[in-house]
């Protein structure tokens, strides 16, 4: 034989691991091959002249032939019973057999490819901390099985017993209609033998109909705490199938390493629109008004009081040096006022915390100062309160006459409202000295002001922001993963909670919620007599036909009128102006009035603004600032309302208002709840109910296999289901597999719905352009002239334009539209601003629905991959937030309609 060149590097440089390999496997699996021949000839299913069993014959056949070969010599029945089990009992220890090399391989292949996976093919199966699972507590609850779950769930109960014992009884009363359609079908066989001459007749599979009717009574026959075998096998694919999905939970959770089921925690927190805070200005300014004609003419100290309860001491002395933290803490969490008074325990015995209220107080309404945002912006604003309070007090100044050296400051300090309330106080009150000509704030201070605190809050709240991102309370909690794959979903609510608590935060700035004493006995005289009164006449101490108004008290027909003039100076002609502000400009039309004043049209753009945050953030920050605002309408309606019992003439136009703001609250309460509370827990909805659809299969199962067991009961067909019950089977390993499909399913909708947000975001720009066109003129930058108070320009200031913002309705980059430029507007007004804003969180809401539908989608639908048509228990369940949805429509409506029951109640007290 010649040798090549070929053959001598191979067998040189080749080690001939495979047809080594082969070699070992083929002499082993032959000399197998002849041991089990020889073993079914030992039982006489094969005969003894056969050629398998012949001493030389090894190696020239295979398990399968002589498998095949015996199946065709058996004859089940009866008699033949010994030959009957030493066949089962070969098939089943090959199927073994195979089994532990394919285990082997795939757990070898396993550990040594990703250490993060289960070391072996047991531990895939294997729940990580049974106790504390929330599936297999559900099923703990349901069946109550001793030594199966092992959970923390309470088991053994006597709805347990009475329920294990009515499986039992269910069981016993199904096996006796087995035991009919056995005797059954004995006569049909007898019969159907003796019209065709074949024993057992012609449609009688005697391979294995043999192992049905085995199979039928293990299936049935009852065997630990009432339970059948086919009920134990739903119940451990159940505890298999949730120890699959909780361990993949697990890998997923120790793959991430860093960041949120949503990704980087930075992306998950909106920026805020800044709030307009002038109010806070324009009320110190009259408080220090107050604190000077006290001072002046009754030589009163005022002083500042957090106060939080009617006891008396629910009050504590507050400046600079306190934290809001520390005064939430007192008041446990409850709102508090902090009172300008005087504190004396004889003077005002059985007023909260023995305080005088003579100059005002205002509302601090506590938000979750746990947060670390919230934390941060609330402090804020009672730092700026206590700033504005302690830029001086009382004679603490001298005052300017020519007003050259008072200039009003633009960004930071107290804005001079201690200064200019002393002026007022100079001017107005008839102390000595009282100087007629003393300059008073311009149109120009509130501008400064106004702006100034813009500014300021900005920066606050970019603080505040930048806290709540960086907060270590976006980790992954470890106790939400010990509930395995069931506590899935929970982590989620997380996003609303957080945007939620600094969105309230932000628009939760300290409120007017009594003005100074003086100030309240005039208004309270005014609206009970007067039919005619402006908001910026209403602490004015005259009639309407500017008669002066008597006071009980002496001297306050005189100590008001400062306060009333430092009043009137914020309300007459309004500070807010269309170049001061973008959410609350007056601009004579009602309906834009009302967006702006009651929804706050600025207060919805967030969602545009923040297109790198998450925008399941952007939908909780938006419906939480809707909820805010409606609420704040609300309260309109219901003041109408009490406005109309005291109108007199004008009392129908309140009732109107109170009708209309009722409405207006109902349409913004409705889209806020759907926003803010549904739409971020809609992740948590679907998986909870997808876990409970699962219970419910399961039960359904535990139902069923009695059943089950009567459909093996068939003389014909192939295999052990035959055709009957086929169909059980599948649903056994719908109910395994679908545990870790529901997980998939919760990924692929948190997926889905973030691109789908974010390309919509990119396109919608170019959308409006094609449906509504553009505008150009708005600017991107305001410039405002800077003045002194004797109005002289003293130099400019360039800011952003509020009211231009970039938001959904301009074109970011400038190229969109041939010959644009950035900041393009493509809008025409607040009203195309406040509908295309609806339009896009309906968008929004849209996507977020289909998206998540997948977690219930991908369980019912996926087993068509494997031609599987069986309808499960959860194939026919309805959208779990379908009815949610329509509940909270009728609840709008119904909220809406409080408008008709707030005019009922005033009517009842006008009689």
């Amino acid at each position: 034989m010649d040798i090549t060149k070929r053959q001598v590097v191979k067998h040189v440089m080749l080690p001939g691991i495979i047809p080594r390999v082969r070699g070992l496997l083929g002499s082993t699996l032959c000399n197998l091959a002849y041991l089990i021949a020889i073993v079914f000839n030992t039982v006489r299913i094969l005969p003894k002249n056969h050629p398998y069993i012949r001493a030389g014959s090894a190696g020239k056949y295979s398990i399968r032939q002589v498998i095949a070969e015996a199946s065709n010599h058996i004859e089940f029945s009866k008699k033949n019973i010994d030959q009957v089990v030493v066949f089962i009992a070969i098939i089943s220890g090959l199927i073994i057999l195979a089994m532990q090399f394919i285990l082997f391989a795939l757990a070898f292949a396993i550990s040594t490819a990703n250490a993060a996976m289960p070391a072996t093919v047991a531990d895939f199966f294997v729940t990580p901390n049974p106790q504390e699972d929330l599936a297999f507590k559900m099923l703990d609850y349901v069946f109550g099985v001793p030594n199966m779950f092992g959970s923390s769930a309470p088991i053994g109960t006597a709805f347990h017993d009475a329920l294990q014992g009515l499986f039992e009884f269910y069981s016993y009363g199904i096996l006796v209609v087995g035991a009919i359609i056995i005797i059954y079908s004995i006569i049909t066989i007898v019969a159907e033998t003796a019209v065709t001459g074949t024993p057992f007749g012609q449609r009688f599979n005697h391979a294995w109909v043999p192992v049905r009717l085995v199979l039928f009574f293990a299936l049935l026959l009852p065997l630990l705490n009432g339970l059948n075998g086919g009920q134990y096998i739903v119940l451990h694919a159940a505890k298999l199938g949730s120890g699959l999905a909780s361990t993949g939970w697990v890998v997923f959770n120790d793959s991430l390493e860093q960041g949120t089921y949503l990704g980087d925690q930075t992306q998950l927190v909106t920026l805020p629109n800044n709030p307009e805070i002038t109010h806070m200005g324009a009320f110190m300014l009259v408080v220090k008004t107050c604190d000077w004609a006290y001072s002046r003419k009754f030589r009163e100290i005022i002083q500042p009081y957090a106060v939080w309860g009617p006891g008396v001491g629910d009050v504590r002395a507050v400046g600079l040096g306190d934290t809001y933290q520390d005064i939430s803490e007192l008041s446990s969490g409850e709102n508090f006022l902090v009172v300008f008074g005087v504190q004396d325990s004889i003077r005002f015995n059985g007023s909260p915390g023995n305080v005088g209220l003579l100059c005002g107080a205002l509302s601090f309404r506590v938000t979750d100062v746990s947060e670390p945002g919230p934390a941060v912006i609330q402090q804020w604003y009672f730092n700026k309160i206590m700033e504005f309070w302690e830029g001086g007090s009382g004679d603490a100044y001298t005052p300017d006459p020519e007003g050259a050296n008072l200039v009003a400051a633009v960004n930071g300090g107290d804005y001079n409202v201690n200064e200019w309330g002393a002026h007022y106080t100079y001017r107005y009150l008839d102390v000595v000295p009282q100087i007629s000509d003393i300059p008073l704030p311009t149109e120009a201070y509130k501008e400064q002001v106004t702006l100034g605190l813009y500014n300021e809050v900005g920066v606050a709240i970019q603080q505040a922001v930048d806290e709540q991102r960086l907060d270590t309370g976006w980790a992954l909690d470890p106790a939400l993963r010990d509930l395995g794959w069931g506590g899935a979903a929970i982590w989620y609510n997380k996003v609303a909670q957080k945007n939620g608590a600094l969105m309230s935060a932000v628009h939760n700035a300290p409120d007017a919620q009594i003005y100074p004493k003086p100030m309240e006995i005039v208004r309270q005289a005014k609206l009970a007599e007067d039919t005619n009164v402006t908001a910026a006449d209403f602490f004015t101490p005259s009639y309407s036909q500017d008669t002066p108004r008597p006071f009980e008290e002496p001297g306050y027909d005189k100590l008001v009128l400062p306060m009333s003039k430092a009043y009137s100076f914020w309300e007459t002609d309004g500070y807010r102006s269309d170049a001061l502000s973008g959410q609350t400009s007056l601009t004579g039309n009602k309906l834009i009035d009302t967006i702006n004043l009651v929804l706050g049209t600025e207060g919805l753009f967030e969602v545009c603004k923040n297109k790198d945050i998450h925008p399941l953030a952007q939908l909780s920050a938006l419906g939480k600032s809707m909820l805010d605002r409606s609420i704040g309408s609300f309260t309109l309606a219901v003041g109408s309302g009490v406005g109309s019992i005291f109108a007199g003439e004008a009392s129908a136009s309140f009732t109107a208002l109170s009708k209309y703001f009722s409405a207006t609250a109902g349409i913004g309460l409705l889209v806020g709840f759907i926003l803010f509370y549904i739409l971020p827990f809609f992740p948590f909805i679907y998986f909870f109910f997808a876990l409970g659809g699962w219970v419910k299969g399961i039960f359904e199962a535990m139902v069923a296999m009695p059943l089950w067991a009567l459909a093996h009961l068939r003389v014909d067909g192939e295999g052990i289901p035959g055709d009957a019950a086929i169909e059980g089977y599948y649903l056994i390993f719908e109910i395994f597999i679908r545990p870790i499909l529901i997980v998939f399913g919760l990924l692929a909708a948190i997926g889905i719905f973030t691109a789908m947000a974010k390309s919509l975001h990119d396109v919608f720009y170019m959308a409006l352009t094609n449906l509504s066109g553009h505008d150009s003129r708005a600017a991107l930058q305001v410039t405002t002239n800077t003045t002194d108070a004797a109005g002289v320009v003293t130099g400019t200031t360039t800011t952003d334009n509020i009211a231009a913002r970039n938001n959904c309705f301009q074109d970011p980059a400038g190229d969109a539209i041939e010959g644009s430029s950035a900041g393009t507007e493509v809008t025409k007004g607040p009203v195309d601003e406040f509908f295309f804003t609806i339009l896009y969180t309906i968008l929004l809401y849209m996507i977020g629905s289909s998206c998540f539908k997948l977690i219930d989608l991908i369980p019912n639908q996926i087993l068509r991959w494997m031609n599987i048509q069986t309808a499960s228990f959860n194939d026919g369940r309805k959208d779990a937030t379908e009815g949610l949805l329509m509940y909270a429509s009728l609840g709008g409506q119904k909220f809406s309609g409080m408008g008709d029951s707030i005019s009922k109640i005033t009517d009842s007290f006008k009689k």
